[in-house]
């Protein structure tokens, strides 16, 4: 990836977050509703694969797991608030671990800007944490930080530069 486009999609995901944090409830419902499609298509995917499978427990296997993708899309679609404090546990499950391997690779890594990237990984590990702490707050909490995040992952990535490979000819 090329500096420019680098800095081209850190600026975007800088300003789709303060977006986010200026909406949080209408973020927090399209989080939910992108949730709850992938899982509705990935139901169709996997009834789409039964016919192919082989074995009988293959089939069962993906017939199972048809039933559950449907059932989770369904329950996202039925259920906004129940659906919100289940994808806040799994947002502050994946904060946590990314803020972990944020602050792995900066301890493994010799770039310049090393400090941003530091905050990066703290603030995202805090966000995960306060997720997890309040994840009965409503639909603005969800909103409000997956924009900082957003934000503080488009500003490192408009503050580090990308090192330059050299081209094959």
């Amino acid at each position: 990836m090329k500096n420019s486009t680098a800095k081209i999609i850190g600026a975007l995901f800088a300003i789709i977050g303060a977006v986010c944090v200026c909406y949080p409830i209408i973020t927090s419902l399209w989080i939910e509703i992108m949730v709850g499609a992938g899982l509705i298509i990935g139901a169709v995917f996997a009834l789409i694969e039964i016919p192919y499978e082989r074995g009988f427990w293959d089939k069962i296997y993906y017939l199972c797991l048809t039933v559950l993708y449907a059932a989770g899309g369904i329950f996202m679609f039925a259920n906004p608030a129940g659906a919100t404090a289940a994808i806040m546990i799994a947002l502050g499950v994946i904060f946590i671990m990314e803020g972990l391997l944020i602050f792995v690779y900066w301890i493994k890594s010799r770039r310049k800007h090393r400090g941003i990237m530091l905050l990066n990984g703290i603030v995202t590990f805090i966000l995960g944490v306060l997720i997890l702490g309040n994840i009965y707050t409503g639909l603005w909490f969800i909103g409000t930080l997956v924009g900082i995040d957003l934000i503080f992952t488009g500003i490192t990535m408009l503050a580090i530069p990308i090192p330059e490979f050299p081209q094959e000819n």
